[in-house]
């Protein structure tokens, strides 16, 4: 628990000027400040994450921070990921792929991480329905972790990957937000 409270602290102590903080954001291709959500997990995600962000409602996961299920969208449990996709981001839907096959204990999972960080994770059930979850980028990597997947990601993402691997499931979910911002400048 120290090393996630050291690592808030000092990701609360910058004191770039906004002007700075712009330029760093620019300089980096990594997680676009396009996303801005509810306003909890600022730059945690790109263009496309804000995009299918606005197409509906989300209602974030209990204990689950930067993951979110669809809201008020009953119909949506009969769409497939690439229904929602198509719907959300029109001809800038990227593929899905699937990660994992069904199991006596788990669903199917279908996937997409976007460019600017962020995805969707959709579980699709046996009895043909689907649970849409809105992933930030640092809500993706805990969950990616936790599932023990090796999808392709880019190097911040594995780094920060690497130290989530070390931190129990208290403090991945204390941490994993400012090791993302650290990690994107």
């Amino acid at each position: 628990m120290a090393f996630a409270q050291a690592l808030l602290i000092s990701s609360a102590a910058e004191t770039l000027t906004s002007q700075e903080r712009a330029a760093t954001i620019a300089s980096h291709s990594t997680a676009s400040a396009a996303f801005r959500g509810d306003g909890s997990y600022v730059r945690d995600g790109g263009a496309l994450l804000e995009a299918l962000w606005c197409y509906c409602e989300w209602k974030e996961i209990r204990n689950c921070p930067g993951r979110y299920t669809v809201r008020r969208r009953r119909d949506l449990v009969g769409w497939p990921p690439e229904r929602l996709l198509a719907a959300a981001l029109g001809a800038a839907a990227p593929q899905t792929s699937l990660w994992r096959h069904s199991s006596n204990t788990s669903d199917a999972i279908h996937a997409v991480r976007f460019a600017g960080g962020g995805g969707l994770l959709t579980y699709a059930r046996a009895d043909g329905t689907f649970v849409h979850t809105f992933n930030t980028e640092s809500g993706l990597l805990r969950k990616i972790a936790a599932l023990r997947v090796t999808p392709e990601v880019p190097q911040r993402a594995r780094c920060v990957l690497g130290v989530l691997a070390f931190l129990d499931d208290c403090d991945q979910n204390a941490a994993a937000y400012a090791l993302v911002r650290q990690f994107n400048g």
